[in-house]
């Protein structure tokens, strides 16, 4: 009996975690510029984080804008909390090499050549 009553538990957890997961594919996030994305420029003078929405919130829009009318670069961190073989592919890295691992994707506009350059680290916080 108290078996029963296990399994309905469990029949309602998986549910629960059906319906939230559903629930969170409809659910639109708000990006950030520089926790979410970075809109950078490098140039002769050093890095260039921009922050062009004074709420930070990010507009695909203004960054597409920003890529294809000021040569800025794009770099999206941890695009694996929003693509789910992403994630895949991170936890595969974790469990291959037995380490926490990470992931960013970058998107450099054509004829950029300052890649050598690039500060991987967001040690500059020289935003406009």
């Amino acid at each position: 009996d108290d078996d029963d009553d296990d399994d309905h538990d469990d029949d309602e957890m998986q549910k629960k975690k059906k319906k939230r997961k559903k629930k969170q594919g409809k659910r639109l996030m708000a990006l950030k510029y520089r926790d979410d994305v970075d809109l950078t420029l490098y140039n002769d003078n050093g890095t260039e984080f921009l922050v062009p929405d004074p709420k930070g919130i990010v507009k695909a829009g203004v960054v597409w804008d920003h890529f294809n009318k000021r040569g800025a670069c794009v770099r999206v961190n941890r695009p694996y909390q929003y693509d789910e073989k992403a994630w895949q592919m991170v936890t595969m890295m974790d469990a291959y090499m037995g380490v926490t691992s990470g992931m960013n994707a970058y998107l450099f506009p054509p004829n950029h050549n300052n890649i050598n350059n690039i500060n991987i680290n967001n040690n500059n916080n020289n935003t406009r």
